[in-house]
């Protein structure tokens, strides 16, 4: 490797020198210096560790990541709870398009909709727990029906969305209420 003097001493990318007569001198590696390349310096816990101590990152000439594996883990942890809500928000947009195909200006239509209320009782989206409805879907198609509050959603998964059982049910509260 030819040091920033030498290349400086050429004149402009023709390879010819400018008349000042310097040696090219090489960048001494570790291998030159008699060391090996066998630990790696991490900024953050200020400690020179074992190359495995790394993990991989193919945008840097070493190929490895700039931080350990446990300051990298403690970083990703900190930005997360420092965006704790907004990264949530994002899962939830993530897992909806992956699981059910919605983006989520079709979920807000969907919700504005039902006015913002499950399809079933009509609780407020604000009172469910998560403050969002779930969005119920035919198992064996995927269509959506609508959205429904925690209780009505693991209701109906509860009685696997079965006409049968779900008018047994009713029939057995209306027994019930006889009695």
């Amino acid at each position: 490797m030819v040091s920033m003097r030498a290349s400086l001493a050429r004149g402009k990318g023709t390879g010819e020198t400018t008349g000042v007569d310097m040696q090219p001198t090489e960048c001494p590696l570790p291998s030159t210096l008699g060391g090996r390349m066998d630990t790696k310096y991490c900024p953050k816990c200020s400690r020179n560790l074992p190359l495995g101590s790394f993990g991989k990152d193919r945008s840097t000439k070493s190929g490895l990541g700039a931080y350990c594996r446990t300051c990298r883990i403690d970083l990703a942890r900190a930005r997360y709870w420092k965006n704790a809500e907004a990264m949530r928000e994002l899962e939830r947009h993530r897992s909806r398009k992956k699981r059910y195909g919605i983006t989520e200006f079709e979920y807000r239509e969907l919700l504005d909709q039902q006015g913002k209320v499950c399809a079933i009782c009509g609780k407020s989206s604000e009172l469910n727990r998560d403050g969002a409805l779930h969005i119920d879907h035919n198992h064996e198609t995927g269509k959506i029906r609508g959205l429904l509050c925690y209780q009505c959603n693991t209701g109906l998964g509860s009685f696997k969305d079965s006409i049968n059982l779900l008018g047994q049910a009713i029939e057995y509260l209306r027994v019930e209420r006889r009695s």
